[in-house]
């Protein structure tokens, strides 16, 4: 794949100069959306930035921003305008940005939650059931857990569910965790024909440099 650089103000000054040079792999140590917190994060054709409230990712191509900003979602997956009174819901198979996720109860400050066996439970995690409304799934089982660090050197916990519900469906849930930030990036229902590591990809990209929490 053909690689790009970004030339312009979101890029820190010494860290333009590498790029505007042929510099392609821009190393840590001044954070920014281009940047690494070990091999040096690289640009593909069709990769776009995304600044949410100082949060700054790389989405892959064909992901979008949808709703407020903080609803990211793969190519395919499409936003419901009718799905809540109040406007367009972020769909479950989204890579949903919640800010103050231990402050407002969903995690503890360390993210050793994800731990635990009902380490998964969000509002936005329930069974789509054609057969009556959306319920919560029966049985669920860890499939994941492990940490990485991002692009401007937090520390990111993750962990991941296989739910099922009460029909027999079947569907992975991830969670991502900075307690640094208290910021959280979750997958509700992972999409079959999209991976972990793609979900994965634009959380490793994360630049909260020009963040405060």
């Amino acid at each position: 794949m053909s690689v790009r650089v970004f030339c312009g103000p979101l890029v820190l000054s010494l860290a333009l100069l590498a790029a505007c040079s042929g510099q392609t792999d821009v190393m840590p140590g001044i954070a920014h959306p281009a940047a690494s917190a070990s091999d040096g994060y690289r640009l593909e054709d069709g990769d776009t930035l995304h600044d949410f409230n100082g949060i700054n990712v790389v989405l892959p191509s064909g992901w979008q921003a949808r709703v407020s900003g903080d609803c990211l979602t793969p190519p395919g997956v499409k936003v419901s305008e009718t799905s809540a009174p109040q406007g367009p819901s972020c769909p479950t198979a989204a890579l949903r940005i919640r800010i103050g996720a231990a402050a407002n109860g969903y995690i503890d400050s360390e993210g050793e939650q994800l731990d635990a066996a009902d380490g998964w439970w969000r509002p936005e995690t329930k069974c789509p059931s054609s057969d009556g409304p959306e319920t919560q799934p029966i049985l669920a089982q860890s499939t994941d857990r492990g940490s990485f660090t991002v692009v401007s050197g937090e520390r990111v916990e993750v962990g991941e569910w296989s739910l099922t519900c009460a029909d027999g469906a079947r569907f992975g849930s991830r969670i991502w965790y900075i307690p640094e930030a208290d910021l959280e990036f979750g997958v509700a229902a992972m999409v079959d024909d999209v991976s972990a590591d793609e979900y994965d990809q634009v959380v490793r990209s994360l630049d909260l440099s020009g963040y405060v929490n």
